[in-house]
């Protein structure tokens, strides 16, 4: 089995079926995991306490919602690196949902539902 510690949160699988992108909240790291090895390959750190994750606008673009940043990270997971983030959210952004544009995010202490466009 694989050994982590922190919090995993939220898990996609890359396009080509090859990598599990896996958020975790503890450590502020986004872990790329090797599906037919069982292992971690890489990570890399992103804001604070990174959440929910989702494909933006391209394949190999992800926003991660950091809830103690207040903001979204956007990485490049052909390149595993942090290459942006959104301006400052509502609160603790946690829910996120991709979109072709941009993406939505709510806030959990704001309450709020955000739309921002890449």
């Amino acid at each position: 089995k694989p050994k982590y510690s922190g919090n995993m949160r939220h898990i996609l699988i890359s396009p080509d079926n090859k990598t599990a992108i896996v958020s975790n909240l503890g450590r502020n790291l986004l872990h790329f995991w090797d599906i037919e090895t069982r292992s971690f390959r890489n990570s890399i750190s992103v804001g604070k306490s990174p959440n929910s994750i989702d494909f933006v606008k391209h394949p190999n673009l992800v926003a991660v919602s950091c809830r103690d940043s207040s903001y979204v990270y956007l990485v490049n997971i052909e390149l595993e690196k942090v290459v942006g983030h959104s301006p400052k959210t509502g609160l603790e952004p946690t829910g996120l949902c991709g979109l072709n544009s941009g993406f939505l995010v709510t806030s959990f202490k704001g309450n709020t539902l955000e739309l921002h466009r890449l």
